[in-house]
């Protein structure tokens, strides 16, 4: 049935592809990425960002997790039509589960913030506050509020130094773009890290203090206090 599926998708038809899955799922055949992909690509080859919309969403209900080359192509079906939600939805998704692309796929961003649409899709008035609860509960900086102020973007690549600093703009990095579910995983495996080693008092407080802190901001601060390093330094 997925080489059905790509056999309607390289004739061009999205539509016969995407019931090629249907019918699998319909079956009790429990449809993959690769049985999705066809139907997905095709639909982004077309243009049509609503079919493409449509296979996202059966995916996700099926918990089938796309790659970095499918949302590249919904990134770059969505920036073609002028979809700014859209854009900003895919691209914090794919900021979760590909965390660094290929140059394939961040030349589609790079396309994406250089063109008049990205330019009028922000708001010029937004709630500070909202923006800051954002930041706290989303992590690595990503408020969740939508694209803010409007204006063409300031396109660049640029490396940092040793120090964190960029090369291109002279600001220092400041924090690590991970989110909460992130930091407890980090806070578990130092957990686990820590308990291979003898038990010590000053441990089982930073224990407890990661239970009842797990936000970003909080376990890297913990980090950086005296009692940690010397502990997980020490044999």
């Amino acid at each position: 049935l997925t080489s059905l599926a790509r056999l309607a998708a390289a004739g061009r038809d999205p539509a016969m592809a995407f019931s090629v899955v249907r019918r699998m799922a319909a079956a009790g055949i429990p449809p993959r990425l690769r049985s999705y992909s066809p139907a997905l690509f095709a639909y982004c080859y077309a243009r049509d960002a609503d079919g493409a919309a449509e296979v996202e969403a059966d995916m996700n209900a099926r918990a089938v997790v796309p790659e970095e080359t499918e949302l590249a192509a919904l990134l770059r079906v969505n920036a073609d039509t002028g979809r700014a939600d859209e854009v900003y939805r895919v691209l914090h998704r794919t900021r979760t589960l590909v965390r660094q692309v290929c140059e394939a796929t961040a030349q589609v961003v790079e396309a994406w913030f250089r063109s008049d649409a990205a330019a009028e899709a922000g708001v010029e008035k937004w709630d500070a506050r909202k923006v800051r609860e954002g930041v706290v509960k989303g992590g690595g900086d990503w408020h969740g509020q939508g694209w803010l102020g409007k204006g063409q973007w300031d396109v660049g690549r640029s490396e940092m130094d040793k120090n964190g600093t960029c090369q291109r703009c002279g600001e220092k990095l400041v924090c690590i773009d991970i989110d909460p579910s992130e930091a407890e995983s980090f806070s578990k495996s130092l957990t686990e890290l820590a308990c291979k080693r003898e038990v010590r008092d000053d441990f089982v407080r930073f224990q407890v203090q990661c239970l009842v802190h797990s936000l970003t901001p909080q376990v890297t601060g913990l980090l950086n206090t005296p009692s940690v390093p010397n502990y997980l330094s020490q044999k």
